[in-house]
């Protein structure tokens, strides 16, 4: 053999250096066109330098999708990609530079801070495919796509022009949400949300009436900012008295608002909340902001004005502050009232330095200092801590504020309901993944696609001083449109392009694209578009993505968007959901809990394959995973199974003389797994046609455990017997069903698959020259018996429960038992054969009932659940009388006690044997053994202990079944052999003899129920 022994350290890298010489990989990433096509789409993960323990389980899914589909016979664009730009490679650079500010970026040069970029994402991308390659991923890694590559910048643009040119793209100065840690816009995508505790306030603003309005607020910051009030024109509000002063809130909310303020309210009027529209109101904080200038244009601040969507009586007064620079809702409302978004805030969420009172001070930080302001200006009402969920961003994990700011949209709003049409003709696992998305595709707003930042896509728009705007949607457009040659797309030496049409200069808005819309043209751009049209009208949209939960707001979403922008349609057919990993706790993974774990260390434990096994089958389409390193060990020694069975097999076969079956060869042991060989072929297959990988790789991983722990155990006495013929049938099914079993774990489990299938090259038909190479074995529907897998389901359900008695009297399976009774299910007389056969034991009846004893005990905590207080009283009329209730138990499953019927949930039940007896079994199938054993019965026992202790001593010797050998044996043993001829081939003796050993080279001694033997022999050629 190639490989000897089962040691991932040892086989996987010389299987991954055997895949590099033979030139593996590389066929399997060469599109076949004579092929059906079939694309997957790869979501990209950041060259963060280290691929996180969540990677290597989505790679491993996708690997084994992948190598399933192309085994399968199909032609597979499975190109890998990188996502290259984006705030997470700028600021690890920035971290590795010893940089902290964008002013600190300026002063090292911003030239060669874009090169540092570069360089780490190639250089992390570098160490990033090797983990790859060490977990076995075949996707074509040699031509990974780079998000920061010219190809990949060129596929956005066109994009962004096609927007342009549908009239999807525009320029909006409006409130978005902003990370003052990185300074920048966040998109919806980019957010999550998390519970906070903030100081709310119920603020008076007084009208030109007299009379105070009361609004309310979380965040305090923003009240400066306000310049409306909003009320709902079909709600119900009143007029107050309170002390001095009247106020006006909701009907509905009188009653929380004058808690809240410890205040006796007198209700003077109400009215509905139309009377209030138009009203005026003068700002409190007047004196330090001029609310004047803004007013003069826009008549309609410091009014109240009406919305019936953003105004209900959940929480606060019912009429609602608005600052339409502060957040989408009061823009909306703004813009339909000709108010502006006002907003001061600098790049770091701070105000002015020419604000007055608030000069400098940051917004939710600072929102004491407001709080004290208001009240200094006698405005606060009341203030109360609120426990609420506000949004943070998904980079920093710094709470947001909201910033006016101009940005750059593709308009999405109109569509979104073409969107959530194409989203049902997409086949999703779970279920519960086309639902969040279908909701997330509801709620979807136009999406802002620019930042203010460096290291990114730059945006393709060019300005003159004018306003006019030229967007270009290539590398050849803007060389013609500029005359410059251009050898660098990124910043700096983009903003050096300037384009002159008309007499007039035109100069690139400095942004960069968001980089989620970077990973969003994946599905095309993946594939060469635009300026590669073939590759995209074979496979284009993607037959298959996988990602994480987290991605129905991120990749799924900009994929759709980009789609559906770009060709009218969704780029994908079918989708994955998986979950994030976590400990074997629950708990997040993070290096300050100790809990962090990189994918390196499980392989160094555990292998490759262990871990992808364990991975691929544990996992459950979208639920988080709970990495726990002792079901990996299981997968291990699980696959430490696989590898002994070919090592029988090629053993087995070594020692088998060639010669074809005769009909009827095949036993019902070989029909029964050639059975549930094709039937797992077919489970496989259609588990795999809906992408439900985690049951497909069960399956596979069932067949091979049950090659090796049913069927070779029901065939020993077949191999250990004199008929070549069916030995020769064995060897022909294990062949055939574990020949077929290795293909189908190949795209599983690489490594191991490959290195059986090397070994066992001159003993299978296929003629390949990897296992990888080789097409999936097809079911045979006339091999798949269901009534043959299910009787013996029965038999080996009654072997185990005889099994079970055995080992409950400490009878080893070596020595003969004389009988058993079996109650509950029954099999034909073939079957029987078998059990007896595995348990060795002579005769077995099938009995409708056992002569066994029923005790019956009170479970507490199910009689207190049923009964209540008269637990104590039903429980010892059961004890004083439990040999009568245990007669009416038996023959019924129930009994009466004081009243009430007791069932099985009711009790807890034992049964007991009589004497030389030993039960075993569940009330299903349960079993009665004899097990006194007579001196006949002992006899045959201790001659089984001898060929057992012989052919251990052969193994020992590194002998091979074919070997024979001199055997000497202690005169002790003359009285144990029935046959001494059939002893001497159960052993493998060519000469038997009686006498000393001792000479012998292979000498052993035992002694066994208090009987001494011993035995000796030597190889004779």
């Amino acid at each position: 053999m190639k490989y000897r022994s089962f040691t991932p350290s040892q086989i996987e890298p010389a299987i991954r250096s055997f895949w590099k010489e033979q030139g593996v990989t590389a066929q399997l990433n060469t599109p076949n066109p004579s092929l059906p096509p079939f694309y997957f789409l790869d979501g990209p993960p950041y060259t963060s330098g280290q691929v996180h323990i969540g990677t290597a389980w989505n790679k491993s899914m996708k690997d084994f999708l992948v190598r399933y589909k192309r085994m399968q016979g199909c032609s597979v664009f499975d190109r890998a990609g990188y996502d290259m730009h984006g705030l997470p490679n700028e600021h690890a650079t920035m971290k590795e530079l010893g940089l902290h500010t964008n002013e600190d970026i300026f002063s090292f040069g911003l030239a060669e801070f874009i090169r540092a970029c570069k360089k780490r994402g190639l250089d992390n991308l570098a160490v990033m495919n090797t983990d790859f390659e060490r977990l076995g991923v075949s996707l074509n890694l040699t031509d990974a796509y780079q998000t920061m590559s010219d190809e990949w910048i060129e596929a956005v643009w066109w994009l962004v022009k096609k927007a342009h040119t549908e009239g999807r793209l525009y320029e909006g100065f409006r409130p978005m949400a902003w990370d003052p840690v990185h300074e920048s816009a966040c998109a919806k995508h980019e957010l999550f949300y998390k519970e906070v505790s903030d100081e709310s306030i119920y603020v008076k603003f007084k009208l030109d009436s007299g009379e105070f309005a009361i609004v309310w607020t979380t965040t305090p910051w923003t009240i400066p900012f306000n310049l409306m009030i909003m009320v709902n024109p079909a709600l119900e509000y009143v007029r107050l008295r309170v002390g001095e002063e009247k106020w006006i809130v909701a009907k509905e909310c009188v009653e929380r608002v004058c808690k809240a303020a410890l205040c006796t309210p007198y209700v003077e009027e109400t009215f509905l909340g139309s009377a209030l529209l138009g009203r005026s109101y003068t700002h409190f904080f007047k004196d330090e902001l001029d609310y004047a200038s803004i007013k003069k244009d826009h008549p309609a601040v410091h009014t109240i004005v009406g919305s019936a969507e953003y105004v209900t009586t959940a929480a606060g007064s019912g009429l609602v502050h608005a600052a339409p620079g502060c957040g989408p809702e009061d823009y909306e409302v703004g813009v339909q009232h000709g108010v502006p978004a006002w907003n001061l805030l600098d790049s770091k969420g701070r105000y002015p330095v020419d604000a007055g009172v608030f000069s400098e001070k940051t917004a939710r930080a600072d929102d004491d200092f407001f709080v004290e302001r208001i009240d200094a200006a006698g405005a606060l009402v009341a203030q109360k801590t609120y426990v609420h969920d506000y949004p943070h961003a998904e980079r920093s994990k710094a709470a947001v504020v909201y910033k006016t700011t101009p940005q750059w949209f593709f308009k999405v709003d109109d569509i979104k309901e073409e969107m959530i049409q194409q989203n049902q003709g997409v086949s999703w696992n779970p279920q519960a993944g086309f639902n969040s998305f279908a909701s997330w595709l509801s709620h979807l707003r136009d999406n802002s696609i620019t930042k203010q930042r460096f290291w990114g896509t730059p945006f393709p728009v060019w300005r003159s001083s004018d306003g006019e705007i030229i967007v270009v949607g290539s590398k050849e457009e803007l060389m013609e449109l500029s005359g410059s040659s251009l050898d660098e797309l990124h910043k700096p030496w983009i903003d050096d392009v300037v384009i002159v049409r008309d007499g007039k200069e035109f100069r690139r808005i400095p942004d960069v694209i968001d980089v989620w819309v970077d990973a969003g043209v994946a599905s095309f751009a993946a594939l060469g578009f635009p300026k590669n049209t073939e590759l995209f009208e074979r496979y284009f949209p993607a037959d298959f993505i996988i990602e994480g939960n987290d991605q129905v707001r991120g990749w799924f979403n900009l994929l759709m968007v980009t789609g559906v922008l770009g060709f009218g349609k969704v780029p994908f057919k079918n989708v994955y959901m998986h979950g994030m990993i976590q400990d074997a706790h629950g708990r997040k993974m993070s290096k300050s809990l100790g809990n962090y774990i990189v994918p390196g260390e499980v392989i160094d434990a555990f292998g490759a394959d262990a871990a992808r096994l364990y991975f691929i089958s544990g996992a459950r389409a979208g639920n988080d995973f709970s990495y726990n390193k002792d079901d990996c060990e299981q997968k291990m020694r699980s696959l430490n199974v696989f590898w002994n069975v070919h090592q029988y097999i090629l053993d087995l076969a070594s020692s088998v003389s060639a010669g074809s079956l005769s009909e009827g060869t095949l036993g019902i042991e070989e029909r029964y797994i050639l059975s549930w060989y094709h039937r797992t072929l077919q489970e496989v297959d259609q588990r795999m046609s809906v992408y439900d990988l985690e049951n497909a790789a069960r399956l596979v991983e069932e067949l091979y455990l049950g090659i090796s722990r049913e069927y070779i155990q029901l065939i020993r006495h077949k191999v250990s017997g004199s008929d070549d013929e069916q030995k020769r049938a064995v060897v022909y099914t294990l062949l055939e069903v574990y020949g077929g079993c290795v293909r189908l774990l190949a795209p599983l489990c690489p490594f191991v698959s490959e290195a059986v299938y090397q070994n066992m090259r001159s003993v299978l038909p296929d003629s390949a020259q990897s296992v990888h190479l080789c097409t999936l074995p097809k079911a045979e529907a006339s091999l798949i018996d269901a009534s043959l897998e299910e009787r013996m389901r029965l038999t080996q359900q009654i072997i185990s429960a005889l099994l079970a008695a055995r080992d409950a009297a400490q009878i080893g399976v070596r020595w003969p038992l004389e009988r058993a009774s079996i109650q509950g299910v029954s099999v034909p007389a073939e079957f029987v054969t078998i059990i007896k056969e595995q348990t060795n034991i002579h005769e077995l009846s099938f009995v409708s009932d056992l002569p066994v004893q029923i005790a019956l005990e009170p479970n507490y905590r199910a009689l207190g659940k049923s009964f209540g207080a008269q637990t104590a009283e039903i429980a010892s009329a059961l004890k004083q009388q439990h040999h009568v209730f245990a007669k009416t138990f038996a023959a019924s499953g129930a009994c009466t006690v004081l009243g009430v019927e007791l069932t099985k949930e009711h009790l807890n039940i034992s049964y007991l044997a009589p004497e030389h007896h030993a039960l075993g079994g569940t009330d299903e199938c349960r079993v009665l053994v004899y097990t006194k054993q007579s001196p006949a019965l002992l006899r045959e026992g201790f001659e089984r202990e001898l060929v057992r202790r012989i052919q251990q001593a052969r193994k020992d010797a590194d002998m091979q079944k074919s070997d024979r050998i001199h055997l000497v044996l202690s005169d002790s043993c003359k009285e144990i052999l029935s046959s001494q001829e059939a002893f001497s081939s159960l052993v493998g003796a060519q000469s038997l003899a009686y006498g000393d050993a001792s000479t012998l080279p292979h000498l052993v001694r035992f002694s066994i129920k208090g009987r001494e033997f011993e035995f000796g022999f030597h190889h004779k050629p």
